[in-house]
């Protein structure tokens, strides 16, 4: 078996909710394609490049030499006439180039006018084509929600779903009887006074979910399927601010706690973030993480029953282990003491507070905002959305995939990766410093990809799902089940090990090292049958063939075909490839992008790895091509990643692993011939990039 016990790693630590408070990954697009806008503060701008352009025709100069040259008589020989008019359609050829200075200006210029009056009307900090197709897949949401119910079978999970969110809506719901049925679900929590009580509630398929201790996430970890724990707070990313704190005691109140309650709840609160903050602020590079069972808790003496309250909610899993940093059996103890039970019970009151707030239709999605801003305001039909998403996640994206995307596109997706898979073997097999067995490694995780296209490979079904007159119970019931499915995951074969946690209604892409697969989300599942070869080909194609290249990144490639930890070069090809990287980093690092803001090249070199990998991929696919059309190719590429920033937004880019859109562009094409070969690079553009200094990934 290739499990690793342990390995030293930096540990990234979650800037993400709990699974109980997470926003819609409609809303929250990660990965390699862009974020959703975020709202900032009354941003200053960036000033665009306005660098002219000179265009063939103003070249008069150079024109009319070339003319002069044209003209002159060849000697009377047909070898000689057929070089010489070689010459001459090459010599026109070069003169019709269109001259570039800056690439994405020159494409998107007249578009980011539009996107700078959009981000200045909504208050983000930048606004790209991403979120252009975000705002369409949020509105096939709400079509998806506007649902006759009357129209379905009542036994079909879509039915379920959509009649809990219509019951919530209704007039009621509204007030005291929403108001009053979540206080007696707090109740619950409230009444655990000692470790019996709590451990009981940490049990519980539900309530065990709002123990932030021990927040966990059933999912494939290095080639295996197992509990990733983390401990997170209460808003995800640290402690309450005064602001937050004074929007959950405010809801705590209207619920009907008392004021000295609630400002209870909310210290206590504080304190077991403050435990959480500290835990995660004390790891690093060195930091040990790994898979931890019985074994390795009785050699540390780990007194708290993590393994036992696992082993009672059913999600203990084949391996009876768990995946975390090493540090957090000291944390265990730590967090868990007689001392600190009625504080955890406050922190959990306060979660599911912040979470059951989503369903109070008279709190109008405020409380929520104030720690999750799902939108640019509060808005109620919008949360609860997000909340019933993530209770029936599932059930909502089959919906949508039989409602916006037909088997044609599918297929075509399907051909276009057949496609590119043949051409990274053909870039792998041009290698000349892999050995053959590395070579056949390398194969391996082409031959052996898995592929998942709009769907999970394994999905929940709400059969067990009885539904109620009572709104909140029937919540419960299908975040119940959802747990529940995810749960049963651990128990699956090892020869079964299917995809089951991705979020599909966003526009992205994903390659899952931990699996060896290739994910494909609805926002890249649109018609593209008005588009050109080559435009599909940059809108699609370069996508995919970017996350088919994360599999050689330098992280992706220390795992195996399987998804288990297995690095397969030698030291000579290591040292090789390393020194590929190695310029990747160096050519990026320290680079000004805009007024004193830099990238950090090794932040980048994984994401800018896949870019140069994947447009090799598709530039060898065109190339094949009779005619190709390269300048709709790049023009494409361009406009698919056309962005606008203000200060505030590129600042936040450059803390990405990905490169922002400009340079994405820019520094991307500017690594291969094609584009030079297309239009007229000015030299001494900053975009330029000399034939020595190219970059190459394979």
């Amino acid at each position: 078996m290739k499990r690793m016990t342990n390995c030293r790693t930096k540990r990234v630590v979650a800037c993400l909710v709990t699974a109980a408070l997470s926003v819609s990954i409609a809303a929250q697009v990660t990965g390699c394609a862009a974020s959703v806008s975020n709202k900032a503060t009354q941003p200053e701008e960036i000033i665009e490049s306005e660098n002219e352009t000179t265009s063939p025709a103003e070249n008069k100069d150079e024109i009319e030499i070339e003319e002069k040259n044209n003209s002159r008589e060849p000697a009377d020989t047909g070898e000689t006439s057929e070089l010489q008019d070689n010459k001459n359609n090459e010599s026109a050829k070069e003169s019709q180039r269109e001259s570039v200075y800056d690439f994405d200006d020159l494409v998107n210029a007249q578009w980011k006018e539009e996107a700078k009056a959009k981000l200045e009307e909504n208050g983000y900090s930048y606004y790209s084509v991403i979120t252009e197709r975000t705002e369409v897949l949020d509105d096939k949401m709400v079509e998806i929600f506007k649902t006759d119910i009357s129209s379905l079978p009542e036994d079909s999970d879509f039915y379920k779903v959509l009649y809990v969110y219509n019951q919530i809506l209704d007039a009621k719901w509204e007030g005291t009887d929403a108001k009053k049925e979540i206080k007696s679900i707090l109740d619950l929590i409230d009444a655990a006074g000692n470790r019996d009580d709590l451990y009981a509630l940490f049990t519980d398929k539900y309530w065990g979910r709002y123990n932030l201790g021990m927040s966990r996430r059933v999912d494939f970890i290095k080639g295996d399927i197992t509990n990733n724990i983390d401990p997170q707070t209460v808003n995800g990313t640290g402690r309450l601010t005064d602001e937050q704190k004074t929007a959950v005691e405010k809801y705590l109140i209207d619920l009907g706690f008392s004021e000295d309650r609630a400002k209870q709840i909310i210290s206590n609160t504080d304190e077991m973030d403050k435990l959480v903050v500290d835990y995660h602020d004390g790891l690093s590079g060195d930091t040990l993480v790994g898979f931890i069972g019985r074994k390795t808790l009785e050699e540390k003496n780990v007194q708290f029953p993590i393994l036992d309250i696992l082993s009672k909610q059913d999600a203990l899993g084949r391996d009876k282990d768990f995946y975390s940093c090493m540090d957090y059996m000291s944390f265990l103890d730590e967090f868990y003491t007689d001392e600190n039970i009625p504080k955890i019970r406050d922190q959990m009151l306060a979660c599911a507070a912040v979470e059951l707030s989503r369903l109070d239709k008279e709190d109008g999605g405020v409380t929520f905002f104030e720690l999750y801003p799902y939108a640019k305001a509060p808005d109620f039909e919008t949360c609860l959305r997000y909340a019933i998403f993530q209770a029936g996640g599932y059930t909502i994206e089959k919906t949508f995939k039989e409602k916006y995307v037909d088997d044609k596109t599918i297929d075509n997706v399907k051909e276009m990766i057949e496609d590119e898979k043949t051409t990274m073997r053909s870039i792998i097999a041009d290698t000349d410093w892999l050995s053959v067995h590395g070579k056949e490694q390398a194969n391996h995780k082409i031959f052996y990809l898995k592929e998942y296209i709009g769907e999970n490979g394994h999905t929940d079904d709400l059969s067990d799902v009885e539904l109620s007159e009572n709104p909140l119970a029937n919540y419960i019931a299908l975040k119940t089940s959802m747990y529940d499915f995810r749960d049963k995951q651990l128990l699956t074969d090892k020869t079964d090990k299917e995809l089951f946690g991705a979020s599909f209604i966003q526009v992205n892409a994903f390659y899952n090292m931990y699996n060896n697969s290739i994910i494909v989300a609805d926002g890249y599942l649109e018609d593209a049958s008005d588009y050109s070869y080559e435009e599909t080909l940059a809108f699609l194609g370069v996508t995919l063939a970017h996350e088919l290249s994360h599999a050689y990144d330098p992280m992706g490639s220390s795992f195996d075909y399987e998804g288990y930890y297995d690095p397969w070069m030698s030291e000579e090809e290591y040292e090789e490839y390393s020194n590929r990287t190695k310029k990747i980093e160096e050519f990026f690092d320290g680079m000004e992008v805009g007024d004193g803001i830099k990238l950090d090249g090794k932040l980048v070199c994984q994401e800018a790895f896949a870019d140069l990998m994947g447009m090799e991929c598709c530039l060898r696919i065109l190339g094949e091509r009779d005619n190709p059309d390269y300048d709709a190719f790049f023009k494409a590429y361009a406009r698919e990643n056309a962005c606008y920033y203000t200060q505030d937004g590129l600042k936040e880019a450059v803390k990405d692993t990905h490169l922002p859109y400009k340079e994405r562009i820019n520094y991307i094409v500017g690594q291969f011939d094609e584009f030079y070969e297309t239009y007229d690079v000015d030299p001494d553009s900053p975009y330029y990039v000399p034939k020595e200094k190219r970059l190459s990934t394979f």
